[in-house]
Order: C-alpha cells, then sequence, then structure tokens
C-alpha cells in the first residue's frame, strides 16, 4: 500500500517525525523507561473487593476501547482460556463498539457506565483492576497529519487519566495503535489515520 509501519521507519521520518516506537527511532524502551514498567508489572497482586492484597482475589486486565479491540480481546480471552493461565487473572472485556476516542475521553459519557456493567457481569469491581489494554481511534477523521495523531494523542492522554482515577490499584496501561486499515470499505478510520 505504500505505508511503512512506524516500527519499520528506525531513523527514517514520515512527515519530518522519526519512526520506532521509542525514541530515537528505536523499538524497545530505554533503561529507565523499562525499569519503571517492570516495577510495575512486579507490583500487581490479587486483589479483594476492598482493593486490599488478598490470596483468595483477582487480578483484572481490562480491555478499553472500540470493536476492534474487543474482536481482538475476545480471541485474546479465548486463547488465554485454552493455556489455563493464573486462576487469579480475570479477563474483562471492556470495548465497546462505536466507542471511539473522542467519546470516550468524556468521563461522563456513555462509555463507562457500559463499562461499569461489565465489570459487574464479570463479578469483578472497579477496584480490582490492575492492567488494562487501551486500543482507540478516532471515528471518520479529517485533519491532516500531524494534527490527527496529536489530536488521538491528547484523546489518549485524557482516558489514561480517567483510567487512572477510575482504578485506584492501576499499575500498567499498555497503548496500540488500530489494525492497518488500508483494505477497509468504509471511511470510518481509513489509512493512514489507522
Amino acid at each position: 500500500m505504500g505505508f511503512t509501519p512506524l516500527s519499520d521507519l528506525g531513523a527514517g521520518t514520515y512527515h519530518g517525525f522519526r519512526g520506532g516506537l521509542y525514541p530515537g527511532g528505536k523499538n524497545t524502551p530505554g533503561p529507565v523507561y523499562l525499569a519503571r514498567g517492570l516495577a510495575a508489572a512486579h507490583s500487581v497482586r490479587p486483589l479483594g473487593p476492598d482493593g486490599a492484597p488478598a490470596q483468595n482475589g483477582k487480578v483484572v486486565l481490562l480491555s478499553v476501547g472500540m470493536s476492534n479491540t474487543t474482536i481482538e480481546f475476545r480471541e485474546f480471552g479465548r486463547e488465554a482460556a485454552l493455556q489455563r493461565l493464573n486462576p487469579a487473572l480475570a479477563i474483562v472485556d471492556g470495548a465497546v463498539s462505536g466507542q471511539d476516542a473522542e467519546k470516550i475521553k468524556d468521563p461522563a459519557g456513555r462509555y463507562w457506565r457500559e463499562l461499569d456493567r461489565r465489570l459487574i457481569a464479570a463479578g469483578v469491581t472497579g477496584r480490582k483492576v490492575q492492567v488494562v489494554w487501551l486500543k482507540e481511534a478516532i471515528i471518520r477523521p479529517t485533519e491532516s497529519f500531524p494534527a490527527d495523531a496529536q489530536r488521538l494523542r491528547a484523546d489518549l492522554r485524557a482516558i489514561v487519566a480517567i483510567l487512572a482515577q477510575r482504578f485506584p490499584a492501576l499499575r500498567l496501561v499498555y497503548v496500540s495503535s488500530r489494525i492497518y486499515g488500508g483494505d477497509a470499505t468504509s471511511p470510518r478510520n481509513p489509512e493512514p489515520y489507522a
């Protein structure tokens, strides 16, 4: 399709912006960032309903995002069940179709009420959420680069702030981009926005 993934750009640029997933065109985190992430990962423990450590508690891994997120996360959940991962792990799909970054950046929006409902249906509380996979985009983007990317970045920051406020035990947020959208048949999130 003529687009090079950011992770393949290395020291190359896209409209004057360096590629890579981390500064300097690299795809691996720097030592300080890595150490902070590992320390956060090592602090994850099963929690009881009140959010206090509990031997028979749960570690909630929650997805947050739109339809693409829920499609992928449901498959992840099926694979995790087949692997018989740690029984303390509760995998909750909180991604909701049609709820793009512009909608869920509103802390009073419909998305958050649906997310609460899904946590209750899974038999867990928000106090047990320690790990989130966040995958979002903006539906029907119209701005050109870099304004489109900067708008999404601002939305993602707002969403992470909401997550931190709603889930006091949150330790890790994994942020990923939308899957390749070059074969899309609708204008919802085409390349290069995807």
